[in-house]
């Protein structure tokens, strides 16, 4: 059996495929794949670029916020979809507030998202809590970008945050250090503070450790500068920092 014969069986099952492979398939394949792939559940990104028109609205449609979320989330490219999904005829008026958190917390311009959206987007952030506050800015690799559209909502939120929101952040966040960038004062307080044991959380538990590394080595330059005292430099040795 050759390898073409195996994509083939593939196409009749509905099983996703990668997209190089979709990419050596004629056209009446491509098109009989989607055909299943949406038959069967949820695409993956490139898939979702290669439905016509009409039958990408249709999927929104169905699969909703759901189906919106794991399009941006797991996309390599997820400013492309939202750019699609923003031009989709009807999106905007049927949008909710779920969907507006991903939109906002995976653009690289948040603030054109917000202008598009209008008074869907004031309206948005009038009803914003703190904890939705906080699941914009983790996943977010703009933070500084949503904090100002936030306006006196962000500066509030900055204001009255705790110790134990600073450390949520950092350690969901793929950009700790523009979390610390918008905490100002506030931040380098909370990373002097640590001892050893928080630290050692801290990294090993983040999602960008090489970055939290970085932090630490910025605002704590002690570490590395009383290497054989500091319980915090062996530490950093067990991470392989130094």
């Amino acid at each position: 059996m050759t390898n073409k014969d195996l994509i083939k069986q593939y196409v009749d099952t509905g099983i996703n495929i990668p997209e190089y492979q979709f990419n050596q398939l004629n056209n009446n394949l491509r098109t009989t794949y989607l055909r299943k792939r949406l038959m069967g559940g949820k695409l993956v990104d490139y898939e979702f670029f290669m439905l016509p028109d009409d039958i990408r609205t249709k999927y929104i449609n169905k699969w909703g916020s759901e189906g919106i979320r794991d399009l941006i989330v797991f996309s390599k490219e997820p400013d492309k979809i939202i750019d699609i999904l923003l031009s989709t005829e009807g999106f905007i008026n049927n949008v909710n507030p779920d969907s507006i958190d991903n939109l906002l917390s995976y653009s690289k311009e948040p603030e054109k998202i917000m202008n598009i959206l209008g008074n869907k987007g004031i309206e948005y952030i009038n009803k914003l809590e703190p904890l939705g506050i906080f699941k914009l800015l983790f996943p977010s690799k703009e933070p500084e970008k949503i904090i100002n559209i936030l306006g006196n909502k962000g500066i509030e939120y900055i204001n009255n945050v705790n110790p134990t929101t600073i450390d949520s952040l950092l350690r969901y966040s793929t950009e700790p250090e523009k979390i610390i960038n918008i905490l100002g004062n506030k931040g380098i307080e909370y990373i002097n503070k640590l001892d050893s044991d928080e630290i050692s959380k801290l990294l090993r538990f983040s999602r960008g450790k090489e970055k939290i590394k970085e932090i630490i080595r910025k605002y704590r330059p002690h570490i590395q500068s009383n290497k054989n005292k500091s319980k915090l430099f062996n530490l950093f040795n067990l991470f392989n920092v130094v």
